[in-house]
């Protein structure tokens, strides 16, 4: 699977966990304002940086809500 549709994945079964945006952003590299506009699908070609950046914090919440 592709990094940005994993990504994508990874931020709706988070957000149907019940965690908010901002508590997703506190990753310096993901800012709240662009997550904002990811989220939403305003951001047509997002950086592969920060996409790697937020499946990371992704992955790190999902881990947490296993336990």
């Amino acid at each position: 699977m592709a990094l940005l549709a994993d990504t994508l994945e990874l931020l709706a079964a988070a957000k149907k966990r019940g965690a908010s945006l901002r508590s997703i952003a506190e990753e310096p590299a993901v800012p709240y304002e662009w997550l904002k506009k990811l989220a939403a699908g305003h951001v047509a070609d997002p950086s592969v940086n920060r996409i790697e950046a937020l499946n990371a914090r992704l992955r790190t919440l999902a881990r947490s809500a296993r336990h």
